[in-house]
This record gives structure tokens, sequence and C-alpha cells, in this order.
């Protein structure tokens, strides 16, 4: 541990190790290391939130049985339950309550009579189906959150079908499920991302604000749960940043800056969360220097965190190197986007990436490498029945631009597309896409580029 305490290069550790130890097998003290290291964290985070103190809370009621603890393993057992009911752990609930029926069978339920039994066997059917109903309800919100990161938001009608089948079996199960905390917090949710992938942001907006003041009210429940919370703050974020409300961002980046947790995995989503919003409020500003003196302080390795969040930290890097023209830069970031597994990059991602590399070849004046590469994306996002507007009007452009090379000609192709792009930002299929990348900026820039001497 000492060795690998005060060295990173785990080939040195290797070295200095058999040196110190030669008759020893490193796979073999590793390993039981491991072990040691793992029984330290557990007896360290027992008591650190409820769900564990409620895991260890079961490992003593076993002992304390199969010690002849039998007393004092039934008031334990007692206690587990109201702590369980107390925070909604259902399924812990019903674990301790099955331990109990098991225990009592193995003492020949001498201290129950046959209406205590059935009214305990009850409380179990009803825990359960409390913990499905819920499930039910989790199933709903992970699926449409799934699509929220992998498609983003709505973009046909056949899209906007498909969510609002999902709409209409969570409002079904909303009407069959009793009230809880941990229902509301799920339907909120539920709804505050369909409508924010719907398009409608103010109804959105609505909804994030009810599930905030649910959490503020329910400490006791989601201080156990941060990622639910940084979900919250996130959401809250993405919807304010499209309806432009940029002062109302910085309250909240600094409630995000501020949550603490003991998870580092929790620490690491509120970092790159940070850097993504912190950044993307200065894009909107328009202040790209100081969006890339951000860039610069930027540390913590991509690697670190699931791949579909380090892509929307890649693409706000590669939207700012590409405004200040650093397009080397740019297309390297690009190239690590694209290193990504397709099935954990975001569409919206993949999208806008491959429309603003197409870009970096314009300004670069690759022409030969930009009539290929337009080839590759029509292609690919005819296969995948996802060329919508944008793409097909920012794809016409780029064909006509390489088409005639004359400046009168250009600047009539940019003139005709920034009109067409003005059009889109009152499609609400296309507004979303278009709050990441400000295209008829470039536009405009690109037309007084052209009428330079």
């Amino acid at each position: 541990f000492d060795l690998l305490d005060t060295d990173p290069s785990i080939s040195d550790v290797k070295k200095k190790f058999i040196r110190a130890f030669p008759k020893a097998g490193i796979e073999t003290a590793s390993k039981y290391l491991y072990k040691i290291l793992m029984r330290a964290l557990r007896l360290y985070e027992a008591e650190r939130n409820i769900e564990n103190k409620l895991l260890s809370l079961i490992a003593d009621v076993r002992i304390l049985f199969e010690r002849g603890i039998t007393s004092r393993c039934f008031v334990e057992i007692e206690r587990g339950k109201r702590l369980a009911l107390t925070y909604e752990k259902f399924l812990i609930y019903a674990i301790l309550s099955k331990l109990e029926l098991q225990f009592l069978q193995a003492l020949q339920f001498s201290d129950v009579d046959e209406a205590q039994l059935l009214e305990k066997q009850g409380s179990v059917a009803d825990i359960i189906q409390k913990e499905l109903n819920i499930n039910n309800q989790s199933c709903l919100f992970e699926l449409v959150h799934f699509r929220y990161l992998h498609q983003g938001v709505v973009r046909s009608k056949k899209e906007s079908v498909q969510l609002n089948d999902l709409l209409l079996e969570e409002v079904q199960l909303k009407a069959r499920q009793f009230r809880s905390f941990q229902s509301e917090k799920l339907h909120l949710h539920f709804q505050s991302f369909y409508f924010l992938m719907s398009g409608d942001s103010e109804q959105s907006l609505k909804e994030f604000y009810a599930l905030d003041a649910l959490l503020e009210k329910n400490k006791i429940y989601s201080d156990n749960d941060p990622f639910h919370y940084i979900y919250l703050l996130n959401g809250v974020l993405t919807t304010l940043r499209f309806i432009k409300r940029y002062a109302d961002m910085s309250h909240f980046i600094h409630r995000l800056e501020g949550l603490t947790t003991s998870s580092e995995t929790a620490q690491l989503l509120k970092h790159h969360s940070v850097f993504i919003h912190k950044t993307a409020l200065l894009i909107d500003a328009k202040n790209f220097n100081a969006a890339a003196i951000l860039l610069k302080n930027e540390t913590t390795e991509d690697k670190r965190i699931p791949l579909n969040i380090a892509s929307l930290n890649l693409l706000q890097k590669l939207i700012v190197f590409f405004w200040i023209s650093d397009f080397s830069s740019a297309l390297k970031t690009y190239q690590k986007i694209q290193n990504i597994p397709q099935v954990y990059l975001p569409h919206q991602v993949y999208t806008l990436s491959r429309l603003l590399y197409l870009l970096i070849h314009l300004e670069l004046n690759n022409d030969d490498l930009l009539s290929y590469s337009i080839r590759s994306l029509t292609l690919k996002l005819k296969k995948s029945y996802r060329l919508f507007q944008l793409e097909k009007l920012t794809i016409e452009m780029l064909k006509k631009w390489i088409a005639d090379n004359e400046v009168k000609k250009r600047k009539e192709t940019i003139t005709f597309y920034c009109n067409e792009i003005k059009n889109l930002e009152n499609d609400h299929y296309e507004i979303q896409l278009l709050g990441l990348f400000d295209f008829n900026s470039w536009g405009q820039k690109k037309f007084l580029d052209l009428t330079k001497p």
C-alpha cells in the first residue's frame, strides 16, 4: 500500500516490491490488499448514509440470531423496519420482514399468534407491491433519461409520437400509484425531462422547479442521493440556457458548485457539469477568450467520467476552439469525440461535432477533403434517419460553396444560409440544436470575411 501511495508508476511499484520481497508473489499480495482495503472502506462507509446503516443492520441481526441473542435480534429488526419505512427503503424493509419470519419459524412461532403472523405476512406483500410500483416509475424515468442523453430532443413528429407513448404510460401509472416522496420525485423528474425533450422549455422549467422544491422540503431523503440532485440542476441549467435566462443560470451554477458529497463519482460528475455550464455561459456571451482560459485550467481526465458526459465536455471545447480560430486544437478535440464508441455518443454531440468539422475545413479551404466529408456525413445521417433541416441546410450550403469559388456567389450562398437559419429559429424541432452553436453568427462573420479585400 505504501508503495502504491507514493509512486504513480505501476511498473516501478512492481520492481520495488520484488526487490523488497523477492519470495512473495505480487499478484497474491495485491489481491489480499484489495480485500483489506475493501473491508476497511466498508467499515468507514457503514454510518455515512441510511442505506449503508440498514445493510449493516441486516448483517447485525443475522449475527445476533446465530449467537442466540434472539430478543435483541427482534428489537433491531423492528428498529430497522422503522428506519426503512421512514426513508422509503421498501426493499430493505422486505428483507428485514422476511428475516423476521424466517427467525420466527426457526423458533417455532413461540412469541406470535396466528393473527400477528398473518399481519406480518401481509405487510411484506404490501411493501413489495409499493416497491414494484416505484420500480415501474423508475423504469419509465430511466428510459426517458436514456433517450435524452443518447438521442437528445425530439426533432420529428415520429420521435414526438414515440415520446408521447411514454408520457401516456407514466400518467396511467401515476394515477394508480400511492403517494410517497420517491413516487413524486420520479414523476416530476420524468415530466421535466419529457417537456425538455419535447421542446417545451417553459413547462420543463416549472417541473424542475417543483422537483427542486420537493427535494428542499425533504432533505431527509435527498441528502442520500446526490446524483438525482445533480440531474436536477443539470436539467434546470440546460433549460435556462435555451430560454436565455442567463442571470438565473449563474445562481444554479453556484448551487451546483456548492454541492458536497462523499461520493467521488458524484464529485467528478459535478465538476464536469459545472465546467459545461460555465463554458456555455461564456460561449453564449461571445466571451470566447475567457472560455479559452477556462479550457486551459480544465485538467480532469475525460476517461474518469461516463463517456456521454466526456463527449459533452469535449463538444464545449471544440466549440470554443472553433470560435477562437484554433483549428488545430479543434481538429484534435474532434478526433477525441470520434474515438468515443457510437453507443455512448449522444446524437446531438455527434451531429454538431460533424457539422463543425465540415465548417473547420471550409475555414481552412480544404475543399477536396470537405467534399468527401460531406458525402460521408450525408450517407451516415440518411442511414440513421437523422438528416433534419439544420443538417440539410448546412450540407447544401457547403456543396454550393465548393461548386463556385467566386466571391459574389459565395456571398449569396452565405446570405441565403443565414436567412434560412433565422427561419429555423422558430421551429421547436430545430431550436435546441441551434442553441448549442450559433450558426447564424458564424454565417454573418463569414460574410464579413468575404467582403474584406
